[in-house]
């Protein structure tokens, strides 16, 4: 008779299934919390509210606006940019953002003045949104100095 502590048993097929789900999930779960606690910063505006110039302008001119950032990510963005002012916001079409990783001491970011906005004291917003991962949307928004439209 074969004595029974010598006997080596395999595993069951079901039992490498289980362990393999299991390390799965692990896996996905492992994914899922560094996605959501790891800190994401995908744009860094260093001068707040942003210059303008010129400080008097008018509908339908070209406002400047220089703009000092660090992108820190390669995500692609949209970038929402509105004129607001004392009683009313006007909104500019949602724009693409896809520049790469980069620190820049100095953009110039033409915007025109557009033409149904009323003469008063206005200054841009902007309001950028980025989704780094499928389960985080980070928005960053900032501002510039104000200026007159005649």
């Amino acid at each position: 008779m074969i004595d029974q502590k010598y006997k080596t048993e395999s595993k069951h097929p079901v039992q490498w299934l289980m362990y393999g789900a299991l390390g799965i999930i692990a896996a996905a779960v492992a994914l899922v919390l560094y996605w959501n606690l790891v800190p994401l910063d995908v744009i860094e505006v260093r001068n707040q509210p942003i210059p303008v110039r010129p400080p008097v302008n008018s509908v339908g001119n070209a406002e400047i606006l220089t703009h000092n950032f660090c992108k820190l990510t390669n995500d692609k963005g949209t970038v929402r940019i509105s004129f607001v002012g004392d009683t009313r916001e006007v909104f500019l079409p949602v724009a693409t953002e896809n520049s790469p990783k980069r620190c820049n001491e100095k953009v110039d970011l033409p915007v025109i003045i557009p033409q149904d906005l009323t003469p008063g004291k206005y200054h841009v917003h902007f309001r950028a949104t980025y989704n780094p991962n499928p389960l985080r949307t980070v928005v960053e928004e900032w501002d510039s100095q104000e200026f007159n439209v005649e």
